[in-house]
C-alpha cells in the first residue's frame, strides 16, 4: 500500500472532523461576545487552518489516481 492511502486511512481512522469540530466551537464560542471583527477574523483562521487536511487528501489522491490511470482514462 502506498503512502497516500496511508494518509488518508489516517484521517478516516483518527477522525480528523471529530478532532477539528469541538476545537473549533470552543474557539469560537471564546470569542463570540467580542465583536464581529474578533469572530470573523477567528472564524477565517479556524477555516484555514481545516483546509491543510482536506488540501493533503486532495494531493494524494490526485497523485493515486496518476499513479493509476493514464492520460487517456484507462487504467495502466
Amino acid at each position: 500500500m502506498s503512502s497516500p492511502f496511508r494518509f488518508k486511512k489516517i484521517l478516516w481512522r483518527g477522525g480528523c472532523g471529530l478532532i477539528l469540530a469541538p476545537l473549533s466551537v470552543i474557539a469560537i464560542a471564546i470569542v463570540f461576545r467580542k465583536g464581529t471583527e474578533t469572530v470573523g477574523t477567528v472564524g477565517g483562521i479556524i477555516t484555514m487552518i481545516q483546509m491543510i487536511p482536506l488540501a493533503g487528501v486532495i494531493i494524494t489522491t490526485e497523485i493515486a489516481l496518476k499513479n493509476n490511470f493514464g492520460e487517456n482514462g484507462r487504467r495502466k
